[in-house]
């Protein structure tokens, strides 16, 4: 029999599903986004980056908070089938995004904003470009298994055991 905890948690669960989902689908676009950096000439490369702030601000970050509020929330609605360690895997995992971004790929990109490029003066890659495209893999990677783990959690607290 489900207790309204649990069916709560099964609501927080799906949505942790879907943003997670989401946030896996906006970092693959990013890192698109990133690679198409190379070809954006200098002179644009500010308004370009410039138009990518706004979409962090107004599309990636509340996306990323409301996926990292819905991993606490569950914190304290954990399903009754859910093991704790998946939930604090979750919520480990959050963290490290959130900490690796902030201290990682927001310094590197602000770096290319400050300096509007890509390619240094020789034509080769900006030191914070190649450290952002040297390194999104790991960003790609946490996301990918937060989304896993979240999906696994609702699995599990979904599917019903059947006695014989």
């Amino acid at each position: 029999m489900s207790t309204l905890k649990d069916r709560w948690a099964t609501i927080v669960l799906a949505i942790a599903t879907a943003l997670a989902a989401a946030n896996v689908g906006q970092i693959l676009l990013t890192h698109a986004h990133y690679q198409s950096w190379q070809h954006i000439s200098p002179h644009d490369m500010t308004a370009v980056h410039d138009n990518w702030a706004s979409v962090v601000d107004t599309v990636i970050m509340p996306l990323a908070i409301a996926s990292a509020a819905c991993t606490l929330a569950l914190l304290v609605l954990r399903h009754s089938r859910v093991p704790w360690w998946t939930v604090g895997t979750a919520a480990a995992i959050h963290a490290a995004v959130f900490i690796t971004s902030f201290t990682m790929w927001a310094k590197w990109q602000h770096q290319i904003g400050n300096g509007g490029y890509v390619r240094d003066t020789d034509n080769t890659f900006s030191v914070p470009y190649e450290r952002i495209m040297d390194t999104h893999w790991l960003r790609i990677t946490l996301m990918t298994i937060l989304a896993l783990v979240t999906l696994a959690m609702l699995l599990r607290a979904t599917t019903r055991k059947t006695h014989a």
